[in-house]
């Protein structure tokens, strides 16, 4: 505390008597004016260890502001929202003013622009386009849950926007990241501020947690668990919008003893915020969300967090498991295996301890940074649309020279493709260029500050006068009247719908009806097989217990039987007439570049395995990813941006090549597979792992 004057310390850490440890470490590199990445475990006091210490270094300038001192960039509305919450008290006793501007309020426009601005990569854009007076100020800039913005879009979005202010205003910016989950502090400030040093405060551990594994629990039981803790606050998360609905009707037929509430990302705005406040306050309360809770948003202290399904990487399951008790040191989870998820497939009954224990190993699954080009065209309209006239290409070029990635070449690649899609025109007579027709259309449509991938259009569902939600369009052709259906986990029966929206009313009918939402596919972590190989190593209940008993004998049966496959000095194969199998344990995208490199592109590649015509000599595969030189097209379930769709061709393949390139993992497991001896066994066990078989128990495992 000694760092802080006694009004800052009492502002933000009251009656405590000593600071947490992330904050004894950072509050000293954020006072000295160093850029600083925090890394700590959810609710371990991050958001205090950066905003502290910057009140107090710009106290003065804060207090007397005529403008924004200090910018913190959140990657979502609920998370701005959530934080002027939060810090509107401490910096009101100091006299220091905090204000929004998203999409849906803009505290900007008022006649005293407030001294803290809390905002989304959007609105950040926009105003520093309009080269906002109340920006000309900013000092620091925080960039909060940088790890939904690191290796992003979005996240380049925002890079280069910081760069864009520091040259409008001339002045260099103190740049803080907070995050609970992400790579080396170097990687990420090469990726946000290239050519920055930066100070690393990585606080390991977080709050002890009570995690246990239910196997095979269909929805039914799951509704009957919960009614178990009626009692208590109970937050469910699931991944898609659909099992919410679901599971919340399921809760409503057999109504439990508190009140049940839904939550995702086509309810209105102001039905979640009624939900997140309703719930934080409740004494007992069942919510079911999607991935719109599992950031930072304080909601309350959270009895147990149930998780059914595994989600689709460590982050997620970490930042779930983080919304419980964030006021106490202990969290109490409960794991949901999906029924049918365990019966062939290892990967998906083993989903769960392979998270974990890459919760518990990042350094695993860390990134080198990538290069994205999508956002350095998306930042070029927004640029020349703010402007308003044609700029000459070092102009252009300038804010963006500092990626190695982005020289000028590339760039006016990228302008010319532009022009060639009519988002930009090119100058008549000098080497100079100025916003088009179409970039006027996507700034109509708000669409020319999106770095986010479409996922269709969509139709607003009224009932009276009360919108209570949104669905795909493709839904709603799907639709006819008198149909009903599940939204929000209300039941709703349709009584006119259009392209534009649906007329709905209450019904008690079941419905008949299911909306997909126009959901596309998650995106497998690249190093997720890698760790399942790892979890067939250890005991089952080596990082959670298992639920119920005979549903852990048979886990640890299933282990035991393929834990010899696992092994790191080995590579199962099996020769068969459609060629030779591998279980490689590489993940689907590094198989497929294995394949291609092997020269047979159209291989059969799953998350664990390789089928080739021809045999792999796998001693002369090479040591890293680059040289493998290979970037098969597996990302077609991957929605593209607007601009990434306006890129060239060759630019594309880069920025696709450059995923393949980022995980450390990867070399990893290739020295692996280079050294490995070959292990043969029956076609069934190369099955098994690649969830398409079962084991035969008469024939010892499956081996030769």
């Amino acid at each position: 505390m000694d760092a802080l004057s006694p009004a800052v310390g009492r502002a933000f850490f009251g009656d405590f008597k000593e600071l947490r440890p992330v904050q004894q470490q950072a509050i000293p590199a954020v006072l000295a004016g160093n850029d600083t990445l925090i890394r700590s475990a959810t609710a371990s006091g991050k958001t205090e260890a950066a905003i502290a210490p910057l009140v107090e270094r710009y106290l003065q300038p804060l207090v007397h502001a005529d403008g924004v001192t200090l910018l913190i960039v959140s990657p979502t509305r609920a998370l701005v929202n959530d934080l002027h919450r939060r810090l509107e008290q401490p910096l009101h006793s100091l006299g220091v003013s905090v204000g929004v501007r998203h999409g849906e309020r803009n505290q900007l426009q008022s006649a005293q622009p407030p001294a803290v601005l809390i905002t989304t990569p959007e609105s950040f854009d926009i105003e520093v386009g309009r080269e906002s007076d109340a920006l000309a100020t900013v000092k620091s800039i925080v960039l909060d849950e940088s790890h939904l913005l690191y290796n992003t879009q979005r996240g380049m979005q925002v890079a280069i926007t910081i760069e864009r202010l520091e040259s409008w205003t001339q002045r260099k910016t103190q740049v803080i990241g907070l995050s609970a989950t992400i790579g080396r502090a170097e990687d990420v400030w090469a990726f946000f501020r290239p050519g920055r040093t930066v100070h690393s405060i990585d606080i390991p551990g977080g709050r002890s947690m009570d995690l246990q594994l239910r196997i095979g629990v269909d929805r039914r039981e799951l509704v009957q668990h919960l009614h178990k803790f009626d009692d208590k606050k109970v937050l469910v998360f699931v991944n898609s919008r659909r099992e919410c609905d679901s599971i919340v009707d399921e809760l409503h037929s057999t109504p439990p003893r508190c009140d049940v509430y839904a939550h995702h990302s086509s309810l209105p705005r102001e039905t979640r915020d009624d939900t997140e406040q309703r719930f934080e306050s409740a004494a007992s309360a069942i919510c079911i969300a999607t991935s719109t809770l599992e950031l930072g948003i304080d909601i309350g202290a959270i009895d147990v967090v149930a998780v059914w399904g595994s989600p689709a990487n460590w982050q997620s399951l970490a930042q779930r498991l983080g919304r419980g008790n964030r006021r106490t040191g202990h969290v109490t989870g409960l794991l949901y295996a999906l029924p049918g998820e365990h019966e062939h497939d290892p990967g998906a009954v083993f989903a769960f301890q392979a998270l974990l224990n890459q919760m518990h190993e990042p350094n695993v699954t860390d990134e080198r940074p990538r290069e994205i080009f999508g956002a350095a065209a998306q930042q070029l309209a927004s640029k020349l649309v703010a402007d308003g006239r044609f700029r000459g290409i070092n102009r252009l070029t300038g804010p963006l020279s500092k990626w190695p990635h982005l020289d000028p070449q590339t760039v006016t690649t990228i302008l010319d493709e532009l022009v060639s899609h009519d988002t930009l025109v090119a100058h008549p007579a000098y080497r100079q260029y100025g916003p088009g027709e179409g970039a006027y259309e996507l700034e109509r449509t708000w669409d020319l500050w999106s770095n986010f991938g479409g996922r269709g259009r969509e139709a607003e569902v009224h009932s009276g006068r009360s919108v209570v939600g949104r669905i795909s369009v493709r839904d709603v052709h799907r639709l006819k009247i008198g149909d009903a259906l599940l939204l929000g986990g209300r039941r709703w029966r349709v009584v006119r719908a259009s392209d534009f929206d649906v007329e709905v009313r209450s019904t008690d009918r079941s419905p008949n009806v299911e909306l997909h939402y126009g959901s596309g596919a998650s995106t497998v972590d690249p190093m997720f097989a890698e760790a399942v190989r790892r979890v067939l190593l250890q005991p089952v209940e080596a990082m959670c217990s298992v639920r119920p008993k005979r549903a852990r004998e048979r886990l640890e049966n299933l282990r035991t039987e393929l834990a010899y496959l696992a092994d790191d000095s080995v590579l199962p194969e099996s020769t068969h007439e459609g060629g030779t199998s591998y279980l490689t344990f590489a993940g689907r995208r590094l198989n497929a570049m294995l394949a291609e490199w092997h020269g047979e592109p159209n291989a059969t590649v799953t998350e664990f395995t390789l089928t080739t015509r021809q045999p792999i000599i796998w001693g002369r595969i090479p040591a890293s990813v680059a040289e493998l030189n290979a970037t098969p097209d597996t990302t077609k379930h991957v929605t593209q941006t607007t601009f990434q769709r306006q890129l060239p061709d060759d630019l594309q393949d880069q920025e696709r090549k450059s995923a393949d390139l980022a995980p450390y993992g990867y070399e990893a497991i290739l020295a692996r597979l280079a050294t490995a001896l070959p292990l043969p066994v029956d076609d069934q066990m190369i099955e098994l792992a690649s969830g398409t078989g079962s084991i035969d128990r008469e024939s010892n495992g499956g081996r030769r």
